[in-house]
């Protein structure tokens, strides 16, 4: 009496085992760039993505044009002293997304007056971003030109420059200065005008 072979995805119970199948491994298949005026965002593409990050890759062109057009708008107050970006909640989506950006927090801030930038960003859906985009009535967030990272939203820097009365402001993160900034010596000291 001959017994008989039973076998189970390539492992036989009498035998060696053929081959050993291979785990599946989910790689991420290259990225995506997402062009934003300013910066370029890597969207790793993957078996795995996302539902919104598959709905934004999907609309990648259209989305693109109509960020540039918006973001081409500027402020006269802030213009005046410098340069700035706009930002929208599809960047920070996106930036929460690209393994090349540092880690950021689920829920950015504000530094001038502590609010969200967005409620719970993370669990947005893609109309809820699009909404969001499209809302005139929602704060504006800008990233100053030389200081990377460091968002506000518009009127609160304008507010900010506002209050400081001269063609000058720091950053309220890290005090870059931007504009120029005047004073007089007197007995070693600096005062500002």
């Amino acid at each position: 009496m001959e017994e008989e072979e039973i076998k189970l995805d390539g492992l036989s119970l009498n035998s060696e085992p053929d081959e050993i199948p291979e785990k599946s491994t989910r790689k991420p298949i290259g990225t995506i760039p997402f062009k934003f005026p300013h910066k370029i965002y890597n969207i790793p593409r993957s078996e795995k993505m996302d539902k919104v990050l598959a709905e934004i890759v999907e609309n990648k062109d259209f989305l693109e044009e109509i960020i540039a057009e918006k973001c081409f708008i500027k402020d006269s107050t802030v213009t005046s002293i410098t340069k700035y970006n706009v930002i929208t909640a599809f960047e920070f989506y996106i930036k929460h997304h690209d393994p090349k950006q540092p880690n950021v927090e689920k829920d950015e801030k504000c530094c001038i007056c502590l609010c969200n930038y967005f409620d719970d960003l993370h669990k947005m859906t893609y109309e809820q971003l699009f909404e969001h985009f499209l809302d005139e009535s929602e704060d504006t967030i800008v990233e100053l030109a030389k200081c990377d990272g460091h968002y506000f939203h518009l009127n609160c820097l304008k507010n900010y420059i506002s209050s400081q009365k001269a063609s000058y402001m720091k950053c309220p993160v890290c005090c870059y200065i931007y504009g120029i900034m005047t004073g007089m010596l007197f007995r070693n000291k600096v005062i500002i005008l």
